[in-house]
C-alpha cells in the first residue's frame, strides 16, 4: 500500500520533474558553450602575456585569478587566458565525448539485445562477455587500449580504448528490459501470428526499449566525461603536447589549442615539469568545469528515468481503469 500510495503522489499531474529542468538547463548551457564559446572567448587562447604592467607594477605570468584586468581566471604559466581557454575547450571535448558516448551506446544496445532474447548458446557467450566486460575497470581498460594503438592516432586511439568495455553496463540494461518484454503475452501473440524474431525485435522489442536510450546517453556521456578527466589528469588526452628540452632533467611543455583533459593534465605543472608549486586556481576553475558537466548529465538523465517510469506508471493506470470499466459495464 506505502509504494503504491508513493507511485500516485510522484505521478500526480502538475508535478515537475526538477531533476529533468535542472539537468536540462545545464546541458543546454554546455552545448551553448560548445557552440558559441570561442565566439566569447576575450582573448586568443594562444596569446601570450609574459608580464603585464597593472596600477600595481609590473605582473609577470602566472596571473592569479581575479587579481588582473581582463584575466577574471587568472592565466597559465605562459600567460594564457583561462577563461577563453576554457571556452575554447568545451566544444572539442563535447565533440570526443559524444562520439565515444555514441559508439558505446551502440554497441551496448545491440549486445543486449542479442544477449536478452538469445536463450542458447550464443546468449550464454554473450552474458559471459557481459560480466568479463562490468568486471574489469574502464579507465585501466582505457589505458592500457590507447598505450597500445598509440596515443599519436588522437581520437581513434580514444574511442578504441573507452569502447572496448564502456559498453557493458548499457547491455546489461537492455538485455534485461530485453528479457522482460520477451515474456509478455503480446510476444507470444505475435509469433503465433507467424512474425520472425528479427521483425519481433524490430516492431515491439525496439519499441520498449528506445525510450530508455535518451536517459543511457545521457549516463554514458557523464561516463565518458569522468574516465576522460582521469585520462587527462594522468596525462592521456587528445593531442598531446610538445615537450622542448632547456637544459639537463628540464624541459618545457608546449601545447596547442586547449581542451579540458589537456588544461587538466597541465594545470598543476607550471613551466618546468619538474615543479611542483602548481597552479591551484587553474586546476580549480578547469575542475569546476568538468564537474558542471558530469553533474548536469546525471541529473538529466535522472530526471529522464524519472519521466519514463512516470510514462510507464501513467500508461498502467490507463489500463486499470479502462479494465475496470470494461467490467462495469459488463
Amino acid at each position: 500500500t506505502g509504494s503504491a500510495d508513493t507511485v500516485s503522489l510522484s505521478s500526480k499531474p502538475g508535478r515537475k520533474n526538477w531533476a529533468l529542468i535542472l539537468g536540462g538547463a545545464i546541458v543546454l548551457l554546455t552545448v551553448g558553450v560548445a557552440i558559441v564559446g570561442p565566439g566569447l572567448a576575450p582573448w586568443d587562447p594562444l596569446e601570450e602575456h609574459t608580464i603585464i604592467q597593472t596600477d600595481d607594477g609590473w605582473k609577470t605570468a602566472p596571473f592569479p585569478a581575479f587579481t588582473i584586468p581582463g584575466f577574471p581566471l587568472g592565466s597559465d604559466p605562459r600567460g594564457r587566458d583561462l577563461l577563453s581557454r576554457i571556452l575554447w575547450a568545451v566544444r572539442p571535448t563535447m565533440i570526443l565525448i559524444t562520439i565515444v558516448a555514441l559508439a558505446r551506446l551502440v554497441v551496448g544496445t545491440l549486445v543486449g539485445l542479442a544477449a536478452g532474447w538469445s536463450s542458447g548458446r550464443l546468449g550464454r557467450v554473450l552474458d559471459t562477455a557481459i560480466a568479463l566486460a562490468l568486471s574489469v575497470p574502464t579507465l585501466m581498460v582505457a589505458l592500457g587500449m590507447i598505450t597500445a594503438v598509440g596515443i599519436e592516432w588522437g581520437l581513434v586511439a580514444f574511442l578504441i580504448g573507452l569502447s572496448v568495455n564502456g559498453w557493458a553496463e548499457t547491455a546489461r540494461l537492455v538485455r534485461e528490459r530485453t528479457r522482460l518484454v520477451k515474456g509478455q503475452q503480446y510476444i507470444e501473440a505475435a509469433r503465433a501470428l507467424g512474425q520472425s524474431d528479427t521483425q519481433i525485435i524490430v516492431g515491439h522489442v525496439l519499441r520498449q526499449v528506445m525510450p530508455m536510450v535518451w536517459m543511457l546517453l545521457a549516463l554514458e556521456i557523464s561516463s565518458t566525461v569522468m574516465i576522460t578527466s582521469g585520462l587527462g589528469f594522468l596525462g592521456y588526452f587528445v593531442g598531446g603536447d610538445i615537450w622542448i628540452e632547456i637544459e639537463d632533467y628540464v624541459a618545457r611543455q608546449f601545447s596547442g589549442m586547449p581542451e579540458l583533459g589537456q588544461m587538466l593534465a597541465t594545470a598543476d605543472m607550471g613551466i618546468i615539469r619538474v615543479s611542483m608549486t602548481g597552479i591551484p586556481w587553474a586546476m580549480a576553475a578547469v575542475g569546476t568545469v568538468i564537474f558542471a558537466i558530469v553533474l548536469g548529465f546525471n541529473v538529466l538523465g535522472d530526471g529522464l528515468q524519472r519521466q519514463l517510469s512516470l510514462e510507464q506508471a501513467g500508461r498502467r493506470r490507463r489500463v486499470s481503469a479502462s479494465t475496470r470499466s470494461a467490467s462495469v459495464w459488463l
